[in-house]
């Protein structure tokens, strides 16, 4: 018969072992028929932490052997003993000793299920660290973590470095070299000789014989005939019905005509040799048929066509010979004067062509760009670029137009398109000096800008220096940039 629970007449150390053992007992058949619930657990673990045994007897408990028989009936949680090593539970406190071996929770599914029989630890009882619990109170606590013949004292917690990363701060340009110096500036001293390089002529006619010469009408006349035997040739008519070869005479007489038809506009071709109609022009049928005239512009060509590269990437190869030709002329023709001006035209064209650009601005909105660098006194034309879609650098247009003209001391004046800081100083390097419109963006000081933007009082200068160039501000109306290495900043007032 086992002794009644909660006896404590036994004082032998059997009676010891069997009093913890009959407590284990009756705390196994108290909760068996109970669902665990969370209010419940607390008495539970009560229950277990007044239970005191030796180490010795541990071994000699063993579980009632009826009640472990039912064990495959039961509706609630089993109870499994937990095993510690006697320096472990010398810093266990009460409550954690009962609360080191909790009891499962009871599911659903768990319920009914054959539990095994807990088995109590064999391994042998070894050194370990030694875990003492300190709780101070119930917001301070620390842990002491010590070896059996060493110490260490607890040290607060640091928390690691912040990993920085060098943080790049954009600094605003500061105008470098930049001064307020208003000292004129260096120039060199033209050294061209202006003027025509060949002799005077005396006639409308010779002066449009200086570039539309014999030797350019000659090859474009050969030009012509072999294209035209090219296209007969391939597609086997007869040639002498349809095309007779065109004679130099002949080509003269059709860019004579093509140019009275750019003076006297009429709608169509046909209408200039309808001789019948008030609009009538009768030296059109002078010099030329209709017929032959349209002959002559269906095989018009300047360039052997059996002779462009397969990989070509030239949009100008076959009218470039004449496009040389003629910047070769107006070159040995005429030298220009000190002041130069640069500035883009538009050749009206509305067919079919890649590189047309449109232009709402213009007079003519459709057409072939040209960039002409022209004498500012007369006008003439002394070199002009065709922009053809291809990606050149403004640099590249201006230094490759004024390439004639380095080292001679030129004044060449260019808009906002054009001028930089930058593009004065590589021109400055090549005797060529500049002034004209600029965008601050193209290598004005950062102040300059900001100034741009503030409120100027009118008829206000505002410049800077940097070696020999100016950059200067003026406000009117609205603020106007200016760049030059050929003026201070001073102003004169002017009617």
């Amino acid at each position: 018969m086992d002794p009644a629970p909660g006896s404590n007449s036994v004082t032998p150390k059997g009676a010891s072992s069997s009093s913890g053992h009959d407590k284990i007992s009756e705390i196994y058949r108290r909760y068996t028929q109970v669902k665990l619930t969370p209010t419940k657990i607390p008495g539970l673990l009560d229950a277990f932490s007044e239970v005191e045994y030796e180490e010795d007897d541990i071994e000699g408990i063993e579980p009632d052997a009826e009640n472990l028989d039912e064990d495959c009936d039961l509706r609630g949680p089993g109870v499994h003993g937990a095993t510690t090593t006697e320096e472990d539970a010398e810093g266990l406190t009460e409550e954690e000793e009962g609360a080191s071996a909790p009891p499962p929770l009871t599911t659903r599914r768990s319920r009914g299920v054959c539990r095994p029989k807990p088995q109590l630890s064999t391994r042998p009882v070894t050194r370990r660290r030694k875990i003492t619990l300190i709780m101070e109170s119930s917001s301070d606590s620390s842990i002491d973590l010590s070896r059996e013949d060493e110490s260490e004292e607890d040290e607060p917690a640091q928390p690691p470095p912040k990993r920085t990363r060098p943080v790049r701060t954009r600094q605003p340009r500061a105008s470098v070299g930049w001064t307020e110096d208003n000292i004129p500036p260096v120039s060199d001293d033209f050294t061209g000789t202006p003027g025509l390089r060949i002799t005077k002529p005396t006639s409308a006619l010779a002066y449009i014989q200086l570039f539309f010469t014999r030797a350019l009408i000659e090859f474009l006349t050969q030009k012509t005939n072999l294209y035209a035997s090219q296209i007969f040739r391939m597609t086997n008519e007869n040639v002498e019905d349809i095309w007779k070869p065109v004679k130099v005479k002949e080509i003269a007489r059709y860019l004579g005509l093509s140019i009275l038809m750019g003076i006297n506009r009429l709608p169509t071709m046909r209408m200039y040799w309808q001789t019948n109609k008030p609009w009538h022009a009768r030296f059109f049928n002078m010099f030329m048929t209709s017929k032959r005239f349209q002959h002559i512009a269906q095989f018009f060509h300047t360039f052997n066509n059996n002779v462009v590269p397969v990989n070509n990437t030239d949009k100008l190869i076959k009218v470039r010979p004449v496009m040389d030709y003629l910047k070769q002329r107006f070159q040995e023709v005429y030298s220009p004067l000190k002041e130069l001006c640069l500035d883009e035209g538009t050749m009206a064209w509305r067919g079919r062509l890649s590189f047309k650009v449109y232009n709402p601005n213009k007079p003519d909105k459709y057409g072939v760009k040209l960039y002409m660098l022209a004498e500012s006194t007369t006008g003439y034309i002394y070199g002009f670029d065709v922009y053809s879609g291809i990606g050149k650098t403004i640099m590249e247009t201006v230094t490759r137009l004024m390439r004639p003209l380095v080292n001679k001391g030129h004044h060449l004046y260019m808009d906002n398109y054009y001028n930089s800081v930058s593009l004065t100083e590589k021109l400055r390097e090549l005797g060529v000096y500049t002034c004209g419109t600029i965008r601050l963006l193209r290598g004005a000081p950062k102040d300059l800008q900001e100034m741009a933007k503030s409120k100027l009082e009118l008829d206000t200068t505002v410049y800077r220096r940097k070696d020999n160039t100016f950059l200067l501000l003026w406000k009117d109306k609205r603020v106007v940039s200016v760049i030059t290495n050929l003026h201070n900043a001073d102003t004169q007032r002017v009617q």
